[in-house]
């Protein structure tokens, strides 16, 4: 008679199969929250943007730029402090104008944000 041979126990397998699943879980889990800025693009934050109508000739634009390697406004390269933040001065023409802020990540992609702006100019009228 042959002896009957009784199965190894699957626990351990088992154990091993869900510890090695959900290690690479959170190893994927980790991989994608480092990768978020990366995923999300860059971003542009304008603090107190100006209103349309301006009677000043020169507007203050200040902002922070989160993931950009290149940041323009009105077309011209801008410079961010190391926590990503810019104030730069617009002189505006006389009427109608726009204002854009673009920033690019290391990939190309961008974010635009744009305001039209109108300026005009204030009479002081002297009363004698």
């Amino acid at each position: 008679m042959k002896p009957i041979n009784t199965p190894t126990f699957i626990l351990p397998r088992l154990i091993r199969l869900t510890a090695f699943c959900l290690i690479a879980l959170l190893g994927i889990g980790y991989g994608l929250w480092q990768a978020r800025y990366l995923i999300a693009g860059p971003a542009i934050t304008i603090i107190e943007p100006p209103s349309i109508v301006q009677n000043d000739r020169v507007v203050t634009l200040r902002g922070t730029a989160q993931n950009a390697v290149k940041l323009l406004l009105n077309g011209r390269p801008i410079v961010t402090d190391q926590s990503g933040g810019f104030e730069e001065a617009v002189i505006l023409e006389n009427g109608a104008g726009t204002v854009s802020v673009a920033a690019y990540d290391r990939y190309g992609r961008i974010h635009h944000w744009e305001q039209p702006l109108v300026f005009i100019e204030s009479q002081n009228i002297v009363q004698r």
